[in-house]
């Protein structure tokens, strides 16, 4: 799926001319083929392909940023929405330092190719609330004020408002100031997921905070079995059971007990709408040592961590302090133990059930 400029080299050329005909002189094929080239762009998901779609293709330009060329700085009025066609654009805010009480710039946020910025000063019609300047050489899709507010404000007006609700449905974020959470927003990312197609995996590093907005997600861990044990759980407390099977996870198997070792795949937890999950992992900067499957179709939505610690260290330190790894051998053989023993206690109460029927 072709979504940004890097991803379709071999039309460049033909693209670039498109977009720099002016707006009155570009023909239905011009508009067709512009159509074309933009329908997997993100801002058009929702429209693609429709009469909405080639209104704005008719009225949209394509500038191009050299690096360090400032978009427009804090405080100017909103009269553009940009969207990235290829470079990062970095937006800085100024701040007073704490130390020397100097007014210095403060990078806020990185927009990547495939990403939009700039909508909220044209919502809320106030002036820009950061400086934007391209980090490399970066090529814009320019959508005026005018062509924004008449056609794309309405969808980017409810796709922000349900964020900010689905925010202040998480009990951590109950007291955040709009300003924060309009903040957040702004590099909120939504990802569906399919049907038991793995979400985050084994030796993944995550560099986000994830929260569920639809959908049940499950965690899964592969365990090692001893046959010889599990057959003679009898022999074993709750407090000896863990500990053999924690020593056994860490053991290599060799030729002389492999007849006698498996592995099986446990569910350990799960995670349902609007609740966080691994942000232990997120926090602690954590190999996964789990792994992540939607159950049902899902959404997800995150956002950086890195991002999310400059705009509230208060709540990150909280985060941080709470935060729980998933996998805890002990609670999980604890469980296990109780599991099979009440599930021998049950086979055995219907065993002599038929058996004095008999």
């Amino acid at each position: 799926m072709l979504s940004t400029f890097d991803e379709f080299e071999f039309a460049r050329d033909r693209y670039e001319i498109l977009l720099n005909i002016k707006p009155e002189d570009r023909s239905e094929e011009n508009l067709f083929e512009l159509m074309k080239l933009t329908q997997n762009l993100k801002i058009f998901e929702t429209f693609k392909l429709s009469n909405i779609h080639k209104e704005i293709c008719k009225h949209i330009t394509k500038k191009t940023y050299e690096r360090g060329e400032i978009i427009f700085k804090q405080g100017d009025k909103g009269d553009a929405y940009y969207f990235i066609l290829r470079g990062t654009v970095d937006l800085y805010m100024y701040d007073i330092d704490q130390i020397d009480g100097k007014t210095k710039l403060k990078l806020l946020t990185s927009f990547l190719s495939g990403s939009g910025f700039g909508e909220l000063a044209l919502l809320y019609d106030c002036p820009r609330t950061g400086t934007a300047i391209p980090n490399t050489k970066t090529d814009l899709l320019i959508f005026k004020k005018k062509l924004y507010n008449s056609l794309v404000k309405d969808l980017h007006e409810k796709e922000l408002f349900d964020l900010v609700r689905f925010y202040y449905t998480i009990p951590i974020f109950k007291q955040e100031p709009i300003s924060n959470i309009l903040k957040y927003c702004l590099r909120t990312n939504k990802e569906k997921l399919n049907s038991y197609d793995p979400f985050l995996k084994v030796g993944d590093y995550l560099l986000d905070y994830i929260f569920i907005d639809v959908g049940i997600v499950k965690a899964y861990v592969k365990v090692r079995f001893d046959k010889r044990i599990i057959n003679n759980l009898d022999k074993y407390n709750e407090e000896k059971f863990s500990k053999v099977m924690q020593d056994l996870q860490n053991c290599k198997k060799d030729k002389k007990n492999a007849e006698f070792i498996y592995d099986e795949i446990l569910e350990i937890m799960e995670f349902s709408e609007k609740q966080m999950m691994c942000e232990f992992y997120a926090v602690k900067t954590r190999r996964l040592d789990i792994f992540m499957l939607p159950i049902l179709p899902a959404q997800v939505i995150t956002i950086n961590v890195d991002y999310f610690k400059k705009i509230n260290p208060y709540l990150n330190d909280i985060i941080e302090k709470f935060a729980m790894p998933i996998l805890d051998w002990d609670r999980i053989f604890k469980k296990f133990y109780k599991n099979i023993n009440w599930k021998n206690y049950k086979n055995k109460l219907l065993v002599e059930a038929f058996t004095k029927k008999d």
